[in-house]
């Protein structure tokens, strides 16, 4: 696993033309390449939780930021968080030049989980009760502009315009700034019947903003009321282009009548998409795209707010669980991608005002499944009894013990509870907690920090397992489906994704010619049965991006200004499914001769209290350092030593390291030196 060395510049892309293509269409999905794990460096177990996600996940060391100065605390204030946690990461992610690249913020074991926002929401004149000033690190990470901003808006319950919702939200105000009131303009001359103007208007509007689909749609019902049919057609083959994939809205439209006639309406209907006009279809999170008041994404920052996933990946202290557990729970997690699992999705309908909030949502779900070839259904139990496969669970209860319901939870499953205090970590409630469904088997759970009320905004719609079973990862499944979700803890595996069904990928006929530092590849990418087809790609080199495109199978890559060492090319592969999904390949090469490189070795075959490690190099250094987790853990300016690292600065478990030869200011890597530290 590499870390940020110096950046090797292309120089050509031959048999492949990779262009820079709309964030709306490749930024979507994520791989273990485009998360990042924060680790508390002064906790064993977050250090260890740590070491064995990055070989699950395959996360790269760039990716890794640990930090010295985390509070002990579960619970702290929101100036504490900005200062100590989201500040330092967003430097790190910058310094490291990731910002384009990363879609979500992991955090290890051993951090803060409730943040105190009071002193944020001291502008809101007369909080409603149901407001409560305490937000959770993932709420609080995923809305990092409001947070970083003190904007007392945190915590408004549509403040994810990311989340998905009924579809008559894409007709709402879609802008934010001056357009707003040309958008009400417009709409007003509609009502006027001054349908012409409207549409003109609507037309101009989407020049603007050609990303907003329902602004073209809207544009071409106006053109068609105003008898313009040739105009109308245009605007609805612009909305199309634009990602319009609501083929019955179009047929249903009363305004088309007329267009029906025409050849053109019948191409144009056999170039749409689909999708059930009923609810937001599934989308893949984007991290650089900016969601605007009516949903939509596109790359204005003026038009909408972008977003940081988030997830905690496990919490061992309090009313955690243990740190084997933790582990245990990542690694069913890890096994479950791509296995497509049979069994059935359960929702369960009591009397509980917990249960009843969510319950409008159920149907639209359990369809969903069904046009996916899953099945749903609807219990009156507190939990589905005796069933062998549950895929995913949606239950609101305040206390339950799921290991009496004598049914299994599959690996990868969503289960979690609408309940008040079930992410409330700090001991001494009495309320069954997230990690219940964790210790069962789950992929992941989530339950609020304080007292929400029994606000459906503020938890999953139940639409989060239609989500999931279209192939989001598990990350994107909870947040397409929480609207509100700054009070939000959710524990697990960000990155599990057992319904995406993208194509296999492969990399052959891999040469590197050392003279001219070339590198000569070809990729292979085979979609599954039934799957989507590799649509896009991109490519980095030690994690930074550069460049993307359409996929293409053949490349030949020159290299300048390349330092000797270990490097890694990366590559992600982009499939043409609604959820994006992505598959990425990470292969490593060496350039320079023996007499440049720098090597490490374990010099001692089992380490105890302290690891002994070997570097060497035959070039000249200043010093030579040893890195874990991105960070330098010892250092010696000889060029052949023996160097000790306490065991208690590394944690437990598969400890990646590099040694970092550093010659006037140039950074040479060696090959990455795993080793396994057994758990006591």
């Amino acid at each position: 696993m590499a870390v940020h060395h110096n950046l090797l510049i292309i120089l050509a892309l031959c048999f492949a033309c990779l262009i820079e293509l709309p964030s709306s269409l490749i930024l979507a999905g994520a791989t273990g390449g485009q998360w990042v794990v924060v680790v508390n460096g002064n906790s064993e177990a977050s250090l260890t939780l740590a070491n064995v996600y990055a070989q699950l996940r395959d996360i790269p060391a760039i990716n890794m930021i640990v930090l010295d100065d985390v509070p002990e605390q579960e619970r702290i204030n929101v100036n504490q968080f900005r200062k100590s946690i989201l500040e330092p990461v967003l430097r790190e992610i910058d310094a490291r030049r990731l910002s384009g690249r990363i879609q979500g913020i992991a955090y290890s074991a051993d951090f803060p989980t409730a943040i105190n926002l009071a002193p944020d929401l001291k502008a809101i004149e007369s909080r409603p009760q149901y407001l409560t000033p305490i937000g959770s690190i993932n709420g609080c990470t995923y809305l990092f502009r409001y947070c970083m901003r003190k904007d007392p808006n945190i915590v408004q319950l549509e403040s994810n315009l990311y989340a998905g919702s009924s579809t008559d939200r894409y007709f709402a105000q879609p802008f934010f700034s001056d357009d707003r009131t040309a958008w009400i303009s417009a709409k007003r001359a509609s009502k006027d019947g001054n349908h012409s103007a409207a549409a003109n208007s609507l037309s101009e509007l989407f020049d603007r903003h050609p990303y907003q689909f329902p602004v073209a749609f809207e544009s071409a019902v106006e053109f068609a009321k105003a008898k313009l049919n040739d105009k109308a057609i245009e605007m609805l083959e612009k909305a199309i282009a634009a990602n319009w994939s609501f083929r019955s809205r179009i047929e249903t439209e009363p305004a088309f009548a007329d267009l029906k006639k025409l050849n053109r309406f019948s191409f144009l209907l056999e170039a749409c998409g689909n999708d059930e006009f009923d609810f937001m279809p599934t989308r893949g999170f984007q991290s650089m795209a900016f969601y605007a008041p009516n949903g939509v994404a596109g790359p204005n920052q003026n038009e909408g707010i972008s977003y940081m996933l988030s997830i905690v990946l496990g919490v061992t202290r309090g009313e955690g669980t243990s740190l084997r557990q933790a582990i245990e729970q990542l690694t069913r997690s890890a096994r479950a991608d791509y296995q497509r699992p049979q069994g059935q999705f359960y929702f369960s309908a009591t009397p509980d005002a917990r249960s009843q909030a969510r319950q409008p949502g159920f149907p639209i779900a359990i369809e969903r499944l069904k046009k996916l070839g899953y099945r749903g259904e609807i219990i009156t139990s507190i939990m589905p009894m005796r069933k062998p496969q549950c895929l995913g669970v949606m239950i609101g209860r305040s206390t339950f013990d799921w290991s009496s319901s004598g049914s299994k939870l599959m690996e990868g499953a969503i289960a979690e509870n609408m309940t008040s205090l079930g992410g409330v970590m700090e001991p001494g409630s009495n309320q069954t907690k997230l990690t219940e469904f964790l210790l069962q088997g789950a992929a992941a759970s989530s339950g609020t920090v304080t007292e929400p009320y029994s606000i459906q905004a503020k938890f999953p719609h139940a639409m989060m397992h239609a989500y999931y079973a279209d192939g989001l990862t598990l990350a994107e499944a909870f947040y397409s489906a929480i609207s509100g979700p700054y009070q939000l803890l959710i524990v697990g595996d960000p990155l599990c994704q057992p319904f995406a069904n993208s194509p296999d990928v492969r990399l052959e006929h891999w040469s590197l010619s050392q003279p001219e530092l070339r590198l000569k590849f070809e990729l292979s990418a085979q979609p599954r049965l039934n799957g989507p087809s590799p649509a896009y790609l991109e490519l980095f080199v030690d994690g930074v991006p550069i460049a993307s495109g359409p996929f293409s199978r053949m490349f030949d890559l020159k290299l300048s200004n390349a330092s000797p060492g270990y490097h890694e090319l990366g590559m992600i592969v982009i499939d043409d499914s609604n959820a994006r999904s992505k598959r990425e390949l990470r292969k490593p090469f060496i350039l320079g001769g023996p007499e440049e490189q720098v090597k490490l070795e374990l010099a001692l075959p089992l380490p105890k209290e302290e690891i002994k490690l070997r570097v060497a190099t035959q070039s000249n250094a200043d010093r030579i350092d040893i890195r874990h987790l991105s960070r330098t853990i010892a250092s010696t300016t000889e060029s052949m030593a023996e160097l000790s690292v306490p065991q208690i600065r590394v944690g437990y478990g598969p400890a990646i390291f590099q040694a970092v030869a550093i010659r006037n200011g140039l950074e040479v890597f060696s090959e990455p030196l795993i080793v396994n530290i057994p758990l006591p």
